[in-house]
């Protein structure tokens, strides 16, 4: 183990709290002498690093060092800003906050550039220091870079599981258009190939009967042929243009779009989970454009609440004998939010399990028909990487609605919106 250095090694109670009777030091350390103290600090593995009133360094441990990017002899005594200047304009705010209001402060993820490498993620907590480093903080992170790997790599490999599940509805839906534009393309082949033959024997001639009834009947059905291509190509067009939207990588940061564009696209995508068990009715507020989100994370959550009213729709279906349910989704803004509201008249979630079900790897559904997942990630999603919320209102045997609502301001990652940043449960209202 690596020793840790105090600002002066000869008086280590410069580096970490006074033991007086009222240290929590003490207390947490049961009477151990400072090395032991500064032994189980190192072997916790979280970065720490103390700030004193003027933002000078006044511990560091060998994690904290490797956060900031300093060795520890040569940051201590330094004042933050000067030794590690975009770690400290990244945290500055919140460290102000911090230090004014005397409460603990979490950042979930924050993003470090380095300098020619690959960005690095920490999560950490920031907390007002008491006793000699009144007026500082004390800085605790971890460094979930690798974490993060593992989240994109999990959203995409859900993503690609979404895209396998759906692939073979994608596929019909393409043959359907594609059937009937090489239908009417044929139809245009074999009737022009008879109309060429009649145009140098009705030059300046009227034409027979017959000849008359074979230009009627071309020129009748001609147009509608190439409209009914045309409409198959745009089809065509408009389920693999969703199909890309919704297998696009993601970006680092978050980028304006319309919420309402990537609602379309992905009922394109998810149309043939619905459109054999419901209608699906679209409410979008054209006053709903530029939306700040992660686009492809957001498709990932709206294909999840929608290919779970259309199974919760055919569950009641099947046990009502009726044709077809309803699935409606509305966005609207909701102050400094936007509101997206997926409703189904399916069979709703009993108020038993209602609680549970953002709750990794909970499922209903039998073995092979869910993982469990979908709700916890796009709770992930919506709650944590967007700092907005996700609500659920249901009643078994009348249907369920689901409603999420992002921040339409910058918020840093981790942050809570003011629409409460988190995930509600709760029973439809009568």
């Amino acid at each position: 183990m690596k020793p840790t250095h105090s600002i002066d090694t000869a008086q280590p109670s410069a580096a970490l709290p006074a033991h007086s009777a009222a240290s929590p030091v003490q207390v947490a350390a049961g009477g151990m002498d400072a090395d032991e103290y500064r032994a189980i600090v190192e072997s916790v593995g979280a970065a720490l690093v103390m700030l004193d009133a003027r933002g000078a360094i006044r511990y560091l441990n060998e994690a904290g060092a490797q956060i900031i990017g300093v060795p520890i002899a040569d940051a201590l005594g330094q004042r933050l800003a000067r030794v590690a200047p975009a770690f400290e304009a990244a945290l500055r705010e919140r460290i102000e906050t911090c230090i004014r209001l005397g409460e603990s402060i979490r950042v979930q993820e924050l993003r470090l550039e380095s300098n020619g490498g690959a960005p690095r993620y920490i999560g950490l907590t920031i907390s007002a220091a008491t006793g000699r480093l009144a007026g500082g903080c004390v800085i605790v992170a971890r460094d979930i870079t690798v974490q993060k790997l593992i989240d994109v790599q999990t959203v995409q490999s859900l993503k690609l599981e979404s895209i396998g599940q759906l692939a073979a509805g994608v596929a019909h839906e393409i043959n359907t258009p594609a059937q009937f534009v090489g239908d009417n393309l044929r139809f245009l082949q074999d009737h022009l190939s008879a109309l060429l033959p009649l145009l140098p024997r009705l030059a300046g001639a009227s034409p027979s009967a017959s000849d008359a009834a074979e230009l009627e009947f071309l020129a009748e059905e001609t147009p509608k042929a190439i409209a009914d291509a045309l409409t198959g190509v745009e089809r065509i067009t408009r389920i693999v243009g969703a199909l890309k939207e919704f297998s696009h990588p993601s970006r680092a940061d978050k980028v304006e779009v319309d919420l309402n564009h990537v609602i379309e696209s992905t009922t394109v995508v998810a149309r043939h989970e619905w459109k054999y068990v419901a209608v699906l009715e679209l409410a979008l507020d054209p006053e709903v454009r530029d939306v700040p989100c992660h686009p492809d994370e957001i498709h990932q959550v709206l294909l999840n609440l929608i290919v779970n009213a259309a199974h919760a729709i055919a569950e009641r279906n099947a046990r009502e004998k009726r044709p077809l349910g309803k699935i409606r989704i509305a966005t609207r803004l909701a102050g400094d939010a936007c509101e997206v509201r997926v409703e189904d008249d399916g069979a709703g979630i009993p108020a038993s399990i209602r609680e549970r079900i953002f709750d990794p790897f909970f499922t209903t559904k039998g073995v092979g028909k869910g993982t469990g997942q979908g709700l916890a990630i796009s709770r992930s999603i919506v709650v944590d990487k967007h700092g907005g919320s996700i609500e659920v209102e249901s009643e078994a045997g009348r249907g369920t609605a689901f409603v999420v609502r992002l921040p339409l301001g910058a918020k840093p990652a981790g942050a809570r919106s003011a629409a409460g940043g988190s995930s509600v449960a709760k029973g439809l209202a009568p």
